[in-house]
């Protein structure tokens, strides 16, 4: 590991894996959703962010992908098949939508994160 990746490492320590720092609905360029989450995940924090959010909307992990720059992991929420996504450039962890059914489950999840609850 290089000196940026244990930078990071220092710096991510300080954070909790509930923060929702980017907190936002979007429209996908599908037409479908997308619930921004947080742009302060390193790459290494991702699973213990994701297992946190999924415990708390009551998710499971069904598959998980891995490429260079991308953590991928098919995730079943309320019968629902979503993507929970690690981009490391630019930074983001997203939980995206491929349906309208999806889009349904994303704007409830949303709603729920933002409330608090």
């Amino acid at each position: 590991m290089g000196l940026h990746g244990l930078e990071e490492l220092t710096l991510d320590s300080k954070r909790t894996p509930n923060e929702y720092d980017a907190l936002a609905l979007t429209t996908m360029s599908s037409g479908h959703l997308c619930v921004n989450l947080s742009e302060n995940v390193c790459w290494e924090g991702f699973p213990a962010f994701a297992d946190a959010l999924l415990k708390r909307i009551r998710g499971t992990r069904t598959r998980t992908t891995e490429g260079v720059d991308v953590r991928l992991w098919d995730v079943m929420i309320d019968g629902q098949n979503l993507q929970l996504l690690f981009d490391d450039f630019p930074t983001m962890v997203s939980l995206e939508s491929r349906d309208a059914r999806g889009d349904q489950v994303l704007r409830r999840v949303h709603d729920q994160l933002e409330g608090g609850s």
